[in-house]
């Protein structure tokens, strides 16, 4: 826990420590040792907000990926997409057979990946 929280806003701890409680996983990415990048998922249900304020539940053997972060001088490197790959793999593995995620409209550079 103390990993995913090194990228978020202090004063967060009880919502990751609630995440973890109900079966979501946070997936790291490390450059020569240092956190740079996070992504969470579950396989619960999706919350649309803040742009479709709803609970959204999932077909079975579905994930839910939301909430990725980069830090600023990795971005444009496909971070992002190399940690989703891995993730995927780690699901699969589980069973699952899809996954979901949204990009904000504003977030002009993950549209294009």
């Amino acid at each position: 826990m103390t990993e995913c929280l090194q990228l978020r806003p202090k004063g967060q701890e009880s919502l990751v420590q609630n995440r973890f409680s109900h079966g979501h996983t946070c997936f790291v990415a490390r450059y020569e040792g240092r956190l740079i990048a996070v992504a969470w998922a579950t396989p619960h249900r999706i919350y649309m907000s803040p742009y479709a304020p709803l609970v959204v539940p999932l077909p079975g053997k579905s994930i839910y990926v939301y909430e990725p972060f980069t830090e600023p001088g990795f971005r444009g490197l496909s971070i992002q997409v190399a940690l989703c790959a891995h993730m995927m793999r780690s699901f699969v593995d589980k069973g699952f057979q899809r996954a979901v995620t949204g990009v904000v409209p504003e977030n002009e550079q993950s549209r294009r990946v």
